[in-house]
């Protein structure tokens, strides 16, 4: 009875065999009270999967346990017939987690179309994993963005053209930079033991090593860094730039917002050109099939971002020359591959920029 009216569907026509043929051999499974209860639900879940009708044993032993007065004992009973399927949000619901408005980041929008459940779980109901004392993959790229910016932001404060700054004045520059972050509370962690003093140090040292990259990538163009870690859309306590703005149902908006790494341009005549260059701690490559699933949105968001406000960014209208990927880490060759080759040169072809 109690089967039947939690919708159980056991096959009355067939019996699971358990394999066990005496009374007292049930014995072994007989403890404590949620014990015992713990294994006569294997066997209804096993009967239920199987659509099979469960040995004698365990349905008496429903009947006698069994109180649907018992919350617990009643969530463990409906977990049998549970099926999870996931459901759309009711639109008064939604609109509570996420507002009226959606102001998104274009990484936001990437984690919605690889993984709606999780970007539910991250920015609608704002779960976060507890913090443990490590270095992680997010925090390398921030020390990442914040050195690149401040010794970008150090060598145009300095009236230089990039292609001028030696490999020593490079060094006292970076170093300069580098105990200013390792100083500060936000990079406290570096401080806590001489193994994480010796990661960020390595850190630094790709830093320095990218930077060195940028100067003879700026050897073989006109192109310069113009800005970095431009911001568009309200970016926390941030302002800057206006985003895009796309239309939803229901006349909703959906604002963007974001953070540009590096924004180079080139002055042809009356005409400005400029072009984005996205950060990567990892090697990524640009996919026209990400593109179009939504999976690899952010660089010619970022793009068309510029090139759209490029007179409030730039005092003047700008052309696009295009959107890369700029990988940061520390490359090695083989030394027995290059034969006679310049290592200088093998070198920097692995910092080469790819994208659109």
């Amino acid at each position: 009875k109690n089967a039947l009216s939690l919708n159980l569907q056991f096959k009355q026509s067939t019996t699971i065999n358990d394999g066990l043929t005496r009374p007292e051999d049930y014995l072994a499974f007989i403890g404590s009270k949620m014990h015992t209860y713990g294994h006569m639900l294997i066997s209804l879940r096993e009967a239920i999967d199987r659509q099979k009708t469960p040995e004698t044993f365990w349905l008496g032993l429903f009947k006698k346990l069994y109180h649907p007065e018992n919350s617990r004992q009643r969530r463990l009973i409906n977990s049998l017939s549970h099926k999870n399927i996931p459901k759309p949000l009711p639109e008064d619901l939604a609109e509570e987690l996420y507002g009226k408005e959606l102001y998104l980041s274009v990484s936001q929008l990437e984690t919605f179309y690889a993984d709606p459940y999780s970007h539910f779980l991250i920015y609608g109901l704002r779960l976060k994993e507890r913090q443990i004392q490590e270095l992680t993959p997010i925090e390398s790229g921030i020390f990442y963005h914040d050195a690149l910016d401040l010794i970008s932001r150090q060598i145009v404060s300095l009236d230089r053209d990039l292609v001028s700054i030696s490999k020593e004045e490079l060094h006292h520059v970076t170093q300069d930079i580098f105990e200013l972050l390792l100083e500060s509370n936000k990079y406290r962690l570096a401080q806590s033991s001489h193994r994480m003093n010796f990661i960020f140090n390595q850190l630094s040292k790709t830093v320095e090593n990218m930077v060195w990259s940028m100067i003879h990538q700026a050897k073989r163009t006109k192109y310069r860094v113009n800005k970095t870690e431009l911001v568009f859309g309200q970016l926390g306590q941030e302002k800057g730039i206006t985003g895009l703005s796309l239309p939803l149902n229901n006349n909703r908006k959906l604002h963007l917002r974001g953070k540009v790494d590096r924004i180079d341009t080139f002055q042809e005549g009356k005409q400005l050109y400029a072009g984005i260059v996205d950060y990567k701690s990892s090697d990524t490559t640009f996919n026209y099939q990400s593109i179009y699933y939504g999976l690899m949105l952010q660089m010619i968001t970022y793009l068309d971002t510029v090139i759209t406000f490029s007179e409030d960014i730039f005092d003047q209208k700008a052309k696009g020359i295009g959107a890369f990927y700029s990988t940061i880490k520390n490359h090695y060759v083989d030394l027995k591959k290059i034969g006679n080759k310049n290592l200088e040169e093998e070198l920097l072809k692995n910092y080469k920029l790819d994208g659109l």
